[in-house]
């Protein structure tokens, strides 16, 4: 039996833990925008096999104990499927 495919947009979700706060803000906030401003455009022209990118970024303090356990919630409740 085939299923009907749903209207819904599928989403590519991409996991960025970065120090959004700390001395390194500055310099990941301006590498987020390029990311989201690349991001935009491949979407705006039908995204990746007509799947939809979505950046989730989570702030981790530029600290390594932080980035592994924000890691591991990305990839294990947020479903990102790359960082």
């Amino acid at each position: 039996m085939l299923v009907a495919a749903t209207t819904a947009q599928a989403q590519l979700r991409i996991g960025q833990p970065s120090g959004f706060t700390g001395s390194v803000a500055a310099g990941v906030k301006e590498n987020t925008d390029g990311a989201k401003l690349y991001f935009d455009a491949v979407n705006a022209r039908g995204g990746v096999h007509g799947e939809k990118i979505e950046l989730v970024s989570v702030d981790d303090k530029f600290d390594p104990k932080v980035t592994v356990d924000v890691s591991r919630e990305l990839i294990t409740k947020q479903g990102v499927l790359a960082l």
